[in-house]
């Protein structure tokens, strides 16, 4: 609560007890018990201040310095995914200067990877290749994250293509 506000009601509730005092049957004992514990209080105050206000000079005489504000920094991680990261993207595509932000981003995603195209663009780039190729609904992509290598044969290493009769493999043949 605050002090000076407590102060005031203190001093409003001593002046309605002196008040009530000089009315005819008051119970005189217990107005003079909360009078005496609203003065003690008052006192309790009005000493909290002055320690207050002898640290507060003690601190503006250059004693210490005091930190008004305990706001937490972000600590921001940026991803292939964040807007950050693309605007930083096509930053460095088009060869402009980059924002602080945007920097920091760039640097942090391209630290231990080449230029990672933005999740955003990608799914761009997938979602036109849908619309305009009918042959990819036929085709299973995998977005596992890791490279997936097929082997393409360009010729066969060992015997050439002979008859042989129905059901019978080529004795010589090998991939």
């Amino acid at each position: 609560m605050n002090l000076l506000s407590r102060l005031k009601e203190i001093e409003a509730r001593c002046s309605a007890i002196r008040a009530e005092s000089e009315q005819e049957g008051a119970d005189l004992e217990a107005l003079a018990s909360e009078a005496k514990d609203l003065q003690e209080e008052r006192t309790d105050i009005i000493k909290e201040m002055e320690r207050r206000n002898t640290l507060n000079s003690v601190m503006n005489d250059g004693g210490a310095n005091v930190i008004k504000d305990f706001v937490p920094t972000e600590e921001r991680t940026y991803t292939a995914a964040s807007p950050e990261y693309r605007e930083a993207f096509f930053a460095n595509l088009l060869g402009r200067e980059m924002t602080k932000e945007q920097r920091a981003a760039w640097v942090h995603t391209t630290t231990n990877t080449a230029a990672v195209v933005p999740t955003e663009t990608v799914n761009a780039i997938w979602d036109l290749i849908s619309e305009q190729h009918s042959i990819i609904d036929d085709v299973t992509i995998y977005r596992s994250g890791t490279v997936m290598e097929v082997i393409k044969h360009t010729e066969i290493a060992q015997g050439k293509a002979k008859k042989v009769a129905e059901n019978a493999a080529n004795e010589d043949e090998k991939n």
